[in-house]
């Protein structure tokens, strides 16, 4: 077996968008990387191919921004370079045919189809409502709550969130929908997205049907290819055609990545994201699996890796590879920090609720942090969790994270 004779800070597995955002932010950071992809080209499910010289997408062929994506691209430097076009979707059935460009126009459309349905202006008046909401917490280039820091914006949000609870309630569809007399168009709205899908994404569909559908001209492969060029501007190393063909794990841990050419490339860092760590017995000691356990019910923040733990990764560069894996369920997006820095500590955060009883409170974060962050962070973090409860409803994810990085921002 052979060993890398480079060394990298950071290694990213798969140049899909998330690993390409990844490793651009990586290195953007000064970090050393190295983005392994098995195919011979980058985009994952948003590449693309040509034959006869004519283009194909050979996945995604739109995405909405949600006033998460432009931000990115343009601060990673690649959104001037793509011409961005509205992307427009086509409603059709045997009743209608219609491009939807607005909710107006969309309601018109089913009300010229069943001029006897009086149904479809309350159900139009909900979607309207709960565009109003989308509205007020991002557009395509911005995510707008951030913005909204007055007591009379903060206000109208916390007003919103009755409401909001209600859409994300499955059985709440039924109850929406039951103004419209006609079975088979009652049918249609109750059915359309997947199975059990909450009338509040239902919502975001028409609200982006019309407002944040977009394509870059000249195909997804244009995009993802120009978030390669970035990251390699930026001193990243990209290797196509080199598939990860094996995780070493040795005594319960993952000590290193094994390349299709078998290769191993080493990297040392604590990883925080999005979702439950879901392979603890991989990438933490014994010490520290027992310490997150006993975060779970301590009455104050306990160190998972302690101050000493991370001096001593901050001195030294690893020669192994660690991957860290991470489940989270009913999320638009993510949100990832790695560093050999990092301190981390939890303390469990029990609430009223049956379907999400413990969360687990954490901070990450460098010794330069200390001693505010090991003295506030994730009491701060409970504190939030606490009253924001108290005024709408139970914090719905089994983790809430703070993480000391080189950004400010929430996820």
């Amino acid at each position: 077996m052979m060993k890398s004779s480079s060394r990298f800070d950071a290694i990213v597995i798969g140049a899909g968008i998330s690993g390409l955002t990844a490793a651009n932010y990586l290195a953007r950071g000064g970090k050393r990387v190295v983005l392994l992809e098995q195919n011979h080209q980058a985009g994952g499910c948003m590449s693309g191919f040509w034959r006869e010289g004519f283009y194909f997408d050979a996945g995604d062929q739109s995405f909405e921004s949600a006033g998460i994506m432009f931000p990115i691209l343009k601060e990673l430097g690649v959104y001037e370079e793509h011409k961005w076009e509205k992307v427009e979707y086509r409603i059709k059935s045997p009743h209608y045919d219609f491009v939807a460009t607005s909710l107006d126009q969309a309601e018109a459309e089913m009300q010229a189809a069943f001029p006897d349905e009086t149904g479809l202006k309350p159900v139009f008046d909900e979607f309207r409502r709960a565009s109003e909401f989308l509205e007020m917490v991002a557009d395509p280039h911005q995510v707008r709550i951030f913005e909204r820091t007055s007591p009379q914006e903060i206000l109208d949000l916390l007003k919103m969130l009755p409401a909001v609870n209600r859409w994300f309630d499955a059985k709440s569809k039924e109850e929406i929908f039951a103004p419209i007399r006609n079975e088979e168009l009652r049918k249609w709205f109750i059915n359309a997205g997947y199975a059990g899908m909450p009338f509040f994404l239902l919502a975001g569909f028409w609200y982006s049907w019309s407002e944040d559908y977009w394509y870059p001209a000249g195909g997804m492969q244009n995009l993802t290819d120009s978030l390669v060029r970035k990251f390699e501007e930026l001193g990243g190393a990209v290797r196509f055609k080199t598939p990860v063909k094996k995780v070493l794990v040795r005594d319960g841990r993952a000590e290193g990545v094994v390349t299709g050419k078998d290769e191993v490339i080493p990297a040392d860092h604590v990883v925080s994201s999005t979702g439950v760590l879901a392979n603890a017995s991989q990438v933490l000691t014994a010490a520290q699996r027992e310490r997150l356990k006993q975060a779970e019910n301590a009455d104050r923040p306990v160190y998972v890796v302690t101050p000493e733990e991370a001096l001593e990764k901050e001195s030294q560069r690893a020669t192994d590879t660690r991957t860290w894996r991470f489940k989270a369920e009913n999320v638009r997006d993510f949100a990832w920090a790695s560093s050999r820095k990092f301190i981390w500590d939890a303390q469990g955060y029990h609430q009223d609720d049956t379907d999400n009883p413990l969360v687990m409170a954490m901070s990450f974060f460098p010794k330069e942090g200390d001693p505010l962050w090991s003295r506030y962070s994730t009491q701060a973090v409970i504190h939030t969790m606490e009253v924001y409860s108290r005024f709408s409803f139970p914090y719905p994810y089994p983790t809430a994270q703070s993480v000391n990085g080189p950004a400010g921002g929430m996820e």
